[in-house]
């Protein structure tokens, strides 16, 4: 029984689950708070996902008592042989979510993430979301997936959605985009690739010997779909960790995407802003979560990790383990005039994207095994002509 307790609060730390059967339980979202929710309540359940069981399900039920309202979620997908390599899938939702907000970031109910996060919620909309697919893996790291999705956006209170018509501006509901999406994906041999683009699974630490790819395509039309406006949007995306021996390994991604058509922000490439305390690999960490907005754009992230290659030469230092690494990033866009006001406006805070943003700076990891600490510069001026240096620390399995 002490073992069995033991594992279970491993698993529970670890996952964010409480196991039972056949379901688990999420705790570590149970209870938040935010601006617009003020306290929130919420009953998350999945199936566990390493069982053999054909069907896997991730569902929830929360409601916010700022704003009186039931969000929920009923999703999954249905495993259609037993080799696992045609899976048939979908979700139904109803949120509160956050553009900007990078998908490797701790989700915005989660415990932590009601005491850590600065600044306003404005960037937060509700988003009601339909999604079926059906995606195929080929072999063991290479999948295509083709579906269908339809995804409303809606203004919280007090934050209206403005529209210009005939230089008369108007307040509107909401904005929804409907269409088909196709996404391939590789990664060779990995056991736990998604026809999701983006995907926390993805980012796993294992050194690569062909790099990974992703792309996505977005088809939307009025009359086939029901969408209220015509857009198509490419993306793709590359990266690896790459073993450079002695000097340790590097981490790179490069990102690239474009949106064809007028559409409001909400469907924009909105760069993922970072408002939080602690730091998200993936994201700008010293940008707000909704600060620039493009229709084509190219990112590039790039780390040196030099494990112990300087501080193991260190008198003391060594005996603590520690190790270093270095960092740079840019967000490269442009907004073109169709999309730059010329319907759809902007919130107070978004900006078209005018010229490069970069950030860079060095940190430790393997600080009592698990913490990481990130000393980050922004060269890039904000809009008030200031410039930013941040300490963020994060939680990370350093190898």
């Amino acid at each position: 029984p002490a073992f069995k307790i033991r594992k279970y609060l491993a698993i529970t730390a670890g996952t964010g689950y409480i196991p039972f059967k056949p379901f688990e339980l999420g705790i570590l979202s149970m209870a938040s708070y935010n601006s617009v929710e003020k306290i929130r309540l919420k009953l998350h359940l999945r199936t566990n996902p390493n069982q053999k069981f054909p069907i896997h399900t991730k569902s929830y039920v929360a409601y916010g008592f700022g704003d009186a309202r039931f969000k929920y979620k009923l999703g999954g997908f249905s495993r259609l042989n037993k080799k696992n390599t045609i899976r048939l899938g979908g979700h139904y939702s109803h949120d509160i979510q956050q553009l900007g907000r990078s998908f490797n970031q701790i989700d915005i109910d989660h415990i932590i993430g009601s005491v850590v996060q600065v600044g306003q919620s404005s960037s937060r909309n509700y988003v009601s979301s339909f999604e079926a697919y059906i995606e195929k893996e080929f072999f063991q790291g290479c999948l295509i997936r083709l579906g269908y999705f339809n995804q409303r956006f809606e203004a919280i209170d007090g934050q209206p959605f403005r529209e210009l018509i005939a230089s008369d501006t108007s307040t509107v509901n909401g904005f929804t985009g409907a269409g088909i999406r196709a996404t391939f994906k590789f990664s060779f041999l990995f056991e736990k690739l998604t026809g999701e683009f983006y995907d926390k699974n993805d980012l796993y630490s294992e050194k690569r010997r062909f790099p990974d790819v992703a792309i996505t395509y977005d088809y939307s039309d009025k009359k086939l779909f029901g969408s209220n406006f015509d857009y198509k949007k490419v993306k793709m995306s590359i990266r690896q960790k790459v073993n450079a021996k002695k000097l340790g390994y590097l981490n790179y991604t490069v990102e690239a995407g474009k949106t064809f058509g007028a559409v409001p922000y909400t469907f924009l490439d909105i760069p993922f802003g970072n408002q939080l305390l602690i730091a998200d690999a993936y994201s700008f960490n010293l940008m707000n979560f909704m600060e620039y907005a493009s229709d084509e754009y190219v990112i590039v992230h790039l780390s040196h990790h030099f494990d112990g290659l300087i501080l193991d030469r260190i008198p003391l230092i060594n005996k603590l383990k520690f190790r270093s690494f270095i960092f740079g990033k840019t967000f490269i866009g442009a907004l073109s005039d169709v999309n730059n006001q010329q319907r759809y406006l902007f919130p107070e805070g978004l900006n078209p994207i005018s010229a490069p943003y970069f950030e860079f700076g060095f940190g430790l990891e393997n600080i009592f095994k698990f913490f990481k600490i990130d000393f980050i510069w922004r060269p890039t001026p904000s809009l008030d002509e200031s410039f930013g240096f941040f300490v963020k620390p994060s939680f990370k399995f350093a190898i």
